[in-house]
């Protein structure tokens, strides 16, 4: 059982021989920064500003707040999270109230 298996393998081996070969084997090339990785950097180069910096909540809120608002875009990922219906909730909301 054991040669058998062993002539498999190398079968297997001998089979896949010439598409390793074919394939264009060619070093990794960098890409150049696109603008969504320069948001993102951005923000991580302040978050780690305000956290080495320490402070209190509030300095940091300070700190992180125009960041945050230039790298996400906080209406529609709210839009996204509660869906369709939030006008139809706050409307009813405020309906409510009054």
């Amino acid at each position: 059982m054991n040669r058998i298996l062993k002539s498999v393998l190398v079968a297997l081996m001998l089979a896949a021989a010439p598409v390793w070969t074919a394939l264009e084997m060619r070093p990794a090339q960098a890409q150049p920064p696109t603008p969504r990785w320069r948001r993102c950097r951005a923000f991580t180069i302040v978050l780690q500003a305000s956290m080495k910096s320490g402070g209190s909540a509030k300095s940091r809120y300070e700190k992180l707040k125009p960041a945050v608002e230039k790298a996400f875009d906080l209406p529609a990922m709210t839009a996204t999270a509660v869906g369709p219906d939030l006008g139809l909730a706050v409307r009813r909301r405020q309906e409510s109230a009054d």
